[in-house]
């Protein structure tokens, strides 16, 4: 059975705003960062349950290089991503509030929209 992975619209909001700090910062590091997260995702596809949980129904696994983690739950069919979220406690403190309710179901993919220069590549998430 493949296991599927679809963005909560927040989730997907938060990963572009990241990439383009990122890539504002330095040319490619926005893309170095999309990769990173891919290869978060891709470990949590094979492994779902070896992120540590956060609360009975949240994971959290820790992208490589950047100091964000990706929040997720297993799903019935695979994965929902719940949020990219910056490990850095003063931002963390300055993010509202924000209740995670999880769908019935997983709703559909979402396709993640990438930097400019990446979308020639054909990399998609779904």
């Amino acid at each position: 059975m493949s296991r599927q992975f679809s963005f909560h619209t927040t989730a997907e909001q938060e990963l572009n705003e990241a990439a383009a700090y990122y890539e504002a910062e330095s040319h490619g590091l926005g893309a170095a960062f999309l990769r990173e997260v891919e290869h978060a995702v891709q470990h949590v596809l094979e492994y779902p349950e070896s992120a540590p949980l956060v609360n009975r129904l949240v994971r959290s696994k820790l992208v490589r290089r950047f100091p964000y983690s990706v929040l997720y739950s297993v799903v019935p069919r695979g994965i929902r991503v719940l949020a990219i979220a910056n490990r850095n406690p003063s931002l963390l403190l300055a993010r509202p509030q924000v209740t995670l309710v999880l769908p019935l179901s997983e709703g559909p993919t979402l396709a993640c929209s990438r930097l400019p220069q990446e979308r020639s590549r054909g990399w998609r998430w779904s």
